[in-house]
């Protein structure tokens, strides 16, 4: 599902995890230009990424927001 709408729409897609949980969310880059995305949408959690080796990147090389 992740592919079609990188497909469609030009989204990038990662895949995190945690001790507890893990799923696959979407990059947004904020105003003051960090990369972030929703772990949990419903309760509005948003991380930052700050190392590209945090997340595994689906749809899209790291080097595209790390240079």
């Amino acid at each position: 599902m992740y592919k079609l709408k990188k497909l469609l729409f030009g989204w990038d897609y990662i895949y995190w995890s945690n001790s507890c949980d893990n799923g696959i969310a979407k990059i947004f880059i904020t105003k003051c230009g960090k990369i972030v995305y929703y772990r949990y949408k419903i309760t509005k959690l948003i991380d930052v990424i700050k190392n590209p080796n945090e997340v595994i990147w689906l749809t899209c090389h790291p080097n595209k927001y790390f240079k």
